[in-house]
Formats: structure tokens, sequence, C-alpha cells
């Protein structure tokens, strides 16, 4: 009796994270280019195509780069409840940083 439980029983325990985990699903900030020189930053889940409200106060800073790493001056900008890398020249590269207490 016991050793006809065991085959199920293992395979219960072999299989068992694989229908117990839950997916993690961070948020994050994204870049979505709008001409060369300007790139919006989103917030929210990307892979979802799901962005939510980007709270200003939490936003930090963004960069750009050349395909020599070097930084390219930019500036942000805040319109109608969008946020705006704008860049001089086209950018290779770009990061945020934006804190949302964690």
């Amino acid at each position: 009796m016991i050793n006809s439980l065991k085959k199920p029983l293992l395979w219960t325990v072999a299989l068992a994270p694989f229908f117990l985990n839950q997916p993690v699903s961070a948020h994050v900030i994204w870049f979505e280019q709008i001409n060369n020189n300007q790139h919006e930053i989103l917030f929210g889940h990307p892979e979802l195509n799901q962005p939510e409200p980007l709270d200003i106060d939490k936003f930090q800073s963004a960069t750009a780069y050349d395909e020599n790493k070097n930084v390219i001056p930019s500036t942000t900008s805040f319109e109608n409840g969008r946020l705006f890398l704008n860049t001089n020249s086209p950018a290779s590269a770009l990061t945020a940083f934006y804190d949302n207490g964690f």
C-alpha cells in the first residue's frame, strides 16, 4: 500500500513548485522613443504594456549616452502628466532612476 502511494506522492512534490508559485511582476521604468532626440519615460509593467501614472516626486534622474559611452547633455520635461527625456543628438543608451520607496 505504501509503495503504491510513493510514485504519486513523489510526482506531487516534484511538480508542486510549478503550480504553486506566482509570477513576480515588479514595476519598472522604461523608455519609448518619440523621435531621435526625445523619449518618453514610462512606469509600470512593460511586459503587459500597462503604463501607470508616474509620480514625479519619486523620479530622480535620467541620463543619455552616445555609442562611446559619453554622457549626452539632456533635459527632462513633464507635460500633461507625461515625462520626457530630450537630447540634442541621438542616444545609444538611456538610464533612469526612480525611487519607489523599496
